[in-house]
């Protein structure tokens, strides 16, 4: 280990396989025209048409800024028994307020639901330019 960023790579490495398995769990439960609009944009930002957009930085910080408020629209209503009922957790989870929820008690659909959960979180709180990460925080 003869640097930082070297030590960063060979991680970035490991976590590889780990990192496009939750990635392509998490995109196949996004929305169908988000993941069209996504595609559209990243290949006209890879071939220099930004749409007549303001900046990449501003599309890319705008667009993450959406990200945090289309999952709170999706999922601020939730409750136990909607992700039961729609299928994100068996019905034989521990009650509220009675266990934590095991991988075992999430079918994979839940299981992706709270990586999504967690990744959003860790970028509201943790992330910056060296997760890639841009968010305006106002407080």
């Amino acid at each position: 280990m003869s640097t930082i960023e070297g030590l960063v790579q060979a991680i970035k490495r490991d976590l590889g396989p780990e990192f496009e398995r939750r990635l392509r769990a998490a995109l196949a439960d996004a929305d169908r025209e988000w993941l069209i609009d996504e595609l559209v944009r990243l290949t006209l930002a890879a071939n220099g048409m930004a749409k007549g957009r303001a900046t990449p930085a501003t599309d890319v910080a705008a667009e993450r800024a959406r990200a945090a408020e289309r999952f709170i629209a999706e999922n601020g209503g939730r409750t136990r028994e909607h992700l039961v009922a729609e299928g994100y957790i068996n019905a034989t989870a521990p009650p509220n307020g009675t266990g934590l929820l095991t991988a075992d008690d999430r079918i994979p659909a839940g299981q992706a639901l709270l990586t999504h959960a967690k990744d959003l979180l860790f970028g509201l709180l943790f992330g910056d330019g060296s997760t890639e990460t841009a968010f305006d925080r106002v407080q």
